[in-house]
């Protein structure tokens, strides 16, 4: 690891992460100072007012969104990624140095604004579980390096930031939507546990855990412990952050010794990108609800596809192939849908 540029860029970056800590210490400590813990009441069925953690984990998350538009945002301009890729620096060491520094940037507001939110909480209330505030902040930190991870890397295969914006918002999706489309055929089951595919958004695990262990900071060990949000709690929301983030240091291991620097601004055209994306977006909706559809519903999905081809093009005349692209999408959910209606009626009665 090149030692004078990690000095440098850590350095470089102190006033962003003072800036991050500053909007940590709005969201939550100042939030903490203003709440008012009273409001409990010690009976079979009591009620503790939220511990507002919650707010925490959602301040931890969002980083893991923003911090990688910051930190590689250099690769979707021409001057700029020509300025770095010239420096003495193997390009191995480059996008590891900016990703610890984009993990630094997110990590030490949330551990300060985390335990100083706890603090507060701790003097002016004994009614929590204090013990419960550790393992979340533990899980918490595996499930941002995961999370920011995968985002970077799908951030980084946009060669404008604009579209890096839009693939982010895409992907944050995409899985869900994949089991969705399954799941919405009667005929076709998945075996899954409760509560399953609340984990497939892929900032769904910060939502699922801080829940879990918001009841267990509240109520564990108490008559009210155990309610909906324990009982119902699936074990892949530890699971799916471990899978983004090996997807993405390997994305972004093997994409970098690869990507050249002439892509910066031009049309994106990764196969992580738009030309799957768009196709596949369009073709998961379809399925989702061809037993269903309208007319007018036909005719709001092409024109929605359209608009995203016009947004990846950036230009109004789309190629022939856009069209051909299309009318598959259209196509193969109906003669999808009946291949497997006919299976499922022929062969699995």
């Amino acid at each position: 690891m090149n030692k004078a540029y990690f000095k440098e860029s850590l350095f470089s970056n102190l006033k962003m992460t003072l800036f991050i800590f500053i909007i940590g210490l709005l969201i939550y400590p100042v939030v903490l100072l203003t709440n008012d813990f009273t409001g409990y009441y010690d009976g079979n069925y009591g009620y503790k007012s939220t511990s507002q953690v919650g707010l925490a984990i959602t301040y931890l998350a969002i980083l893991c969104y923003i911090i990688p538009l910051f930190k590689f945002s250099y690769l979707h301009k021409k001057k700029q990624i020509d300025y770095y890729y010239s420096l003495p620096i193997k390009r191995k060491d480059l996008l590891n140095i900016n990703l610890i520094i984009g993990f630094i940037q997110i990590i030490v507001p949330y551990t300060i604004i985390y335990f100083l939110g706890m603090g507060i909480v701790f003097l002016k209330t004994d009614i929590y579980h204090f013990i419960w505030y550790l393992p979340l902040y533990g899980i918490s930190i595996y499930l941002a390096l995961g999370l920011y991870l995968f985002n970077t890397f799908i951030y980084t295969r946009g060669n404008t930031s604009a579209d890096g914006f839009i693939l982010l918002v895409l992907y944050t999706f995409v899985f869900y939507l994949v089991y969705a489309a399954i799941e919405n055929f009667e005929f076709v089951r998945i075996n899954y546990k409760v509560n399953f595919d609340s984990t497939l958004i892929t900032f769904s695990p910060f939502v699922n855990i801080g829940n879990y262990f918001n009841e267990h900071i509240l109520y564990y060990g108490e008559n009210q412990f155990g309610g909906y949000l324990v009982d119902n709690f699936h074990w892949f929301n530890y699971v799916y952050p471990i899978i983004l983030g090996i997807i993405g240091y390997l994305g972004l291991y093997f994409s970098f010794k690869y990507d050249k620097a002439e892509r910066a601004e031009q049309i994106t055209n990764s196969y992580f990108g738009y030309r799957i994306m768009i196709p596949l977006y369009y073709f998961l909706v379809f399925f989702a609800i061809v037993k269903n559809t309208t007319f007018a519903m036909y005719i709001i999905l092409i024109i929605a596809y359209l608009v995203g081809e016009v947004i990846h093009y950036r230009k109004f005349k789309l190629p022939k192939k856009t069209y051909i692209i299309m009318s598959i999408c259209i196509i193969a959910p109906f003669i999808l849908y009946f291949i497997l209606y006919f299976i499922a009626t022929t062969f699995l009665k």
